[in-house]
């Protein structure tokens, strides 16, 4: 259920600032949760990736909102020069759908 409404409060482009700042908090609360849990964790043995964690963060990389953005391309990067997670089925499988949301991002960004 919280992963349901989790979606659609990422996914909505609402004006209204109590659930942008939600879905800031959200974000902030995932990216630290995987880089001070996930990956100390990684280093010694492999922790599997929760495909709901990696949809969310995913839906976090295309929110239209920069900051937010741009918080959850820590993650994705502390991800992808970890040792172990880097050869993550979970990941794999989601990376061609992220680097084709990013570079559309990207062009949004620089065409603006």
């Amino acid at each position: 259920w919280i992963h349901q409404v989790t979606i659609s409060h990422i996914r909505e482009q609402s004006e209204d600032e109590q659930q942008y700042l939600l879905v800031k908090r959200l974000c902030n609360l995932l990216v630290q949760l995987g880089t001070c849990q996930i990956i100390p964790l990684s280093n010694s043995e492999v922790i599997p990736l929760s495909e709901d964690y990696v949809l969310v963060m995913s839906l976090f990389s295309q929110h239209p909102s920069q900051l937010i953005c741009s918080k959850s391309l820590e993650l994705w990067s502390a991800f992808l020069n970890h040792h172990n997670i880097k050869t993550s089925q979970v990941l794999l499988s989601i990376l061609p759908q992220l680097v084709k949301g990013l570079r559309e991002k990207q062009l949004k960004v620089y065409i603006v």
